[in-house]
């Protein structure tokens, strides 16, 4: 038979013999954040013995001074067989009286995370710390980054596509009014050889790095073989937050650190914001 105990802080609880403890582990739905819950019990009760009495600090009691407030989660951990299961919270539910005599506390246990949506808040990803990613806006820089391994390791790279027109191969024409707006690769045409802007391409950041700068920032962790999976680590978020370039032309201005929601001149320092 398991022993199990419960501990709030670092004091350890009387539970009753027969109380019967069930913990929820549930299947994590991480398309919808808001769904996404840690464990928890159902309500169990222990004892109002003299040890949960000073635990809880006479809650029973109107009259003391500097008693136990039930507003506020208690820090607590189970443990089975003497080794560690859940770490977490403890909320006190309610008390209940026999003859005007504490009986039992009922008590929830929630694990460490109660909701994501709670610990993220109304933070978004452009909240998180990416500026190890900072890097010139520039042609050499943004050639170079259409190699996945040149930048960062390979963290960022530059997808060849644009936020605003469509580049065409090979159409009848350039003239075509079809692709009035669209940049053209004509071949077989003298004259219509045509290239593009650095300013026409946005950075792509590796997601699994901002798993990670997730992890830093909350301190928690992503466990799962996902995070090493190879297919994973080719996923890449492309940092086109706002519709348009990053700026207008290529008339060079001075250095100024720039985010991709406005616009600004050429060779300019960009930090990678999704």
């Amino acid at each position: 038979m398991n022993q199990v105990d419960i501990y709030i802080g670092d004091y350890r609880l009387d539970l009753f013999q027969d109380e019967e403890i069930s913990i929820s582990l549930n299947v994590q739905n991480i398309q919808d954040l808001s769904k996404i819950f840690t464990d928890f019990t159902q309500s169990f009760t222990v004892p109002a013995s003299r040890t949960n009495n000073a635990i809880f600090k006479h809650y029973y009691r109107v009259d003391v001074f500097g008693g136990f407030d039930a507003r506020l989660r208690q820090d607590s951990r189970i443990e089975i067989n003497s080794l560690p299961f859940r770490t977490g919270v403890v909320q006190l539910e309610s008390i209940e009286m026999h003859n005007t005599q504490p009986y039992a506390y009922s008590l929830t246990f929630y694990g460490d995370v109660v909701n994501l949506a709670d610990l993220f808040g109304e933070d978004y990803l452009y909240d998180l710390d990416l500026s190890a990613y900072d890097h010139t806006y520039d042609g050499a820089t943004i050639q170079s980054g259409f190699d996945q391994n040149a930048l960062f390791s390979g963290d960022v790279f530059y997808p060849l596509m644009s936020p605003v027109r469509n580049w065409v191969y090979n159409v009848s024409s350039s003239s075509d009014p079809r692709h009035e707006d669209d940049i053209q690769f004509v071949t077989g045409h003298t004259g219509h050889h045509h290239g593009i802007n650095y300013y026409e391409v946005k950075p792509a950041v590796k997601v699994v790095k901002l798993f990670e700068a997730i992890e830093s920032k909350y301190g928690i962790s992503f466990v799962g073989d996902f995070m090493s999976d190879t297919q994973f680590n080719k996923l890449f978020l492309w940092a086109h937050r706002y519709e348009g370039y990053l700026y207008d032309s290529a008339t060079a201005i001075g250095w100024e650190l720039i985010n991709f929601n406005r616009t600004t001149g050429g060779g300019s320092v960009v930090s990678p914001e999704p």
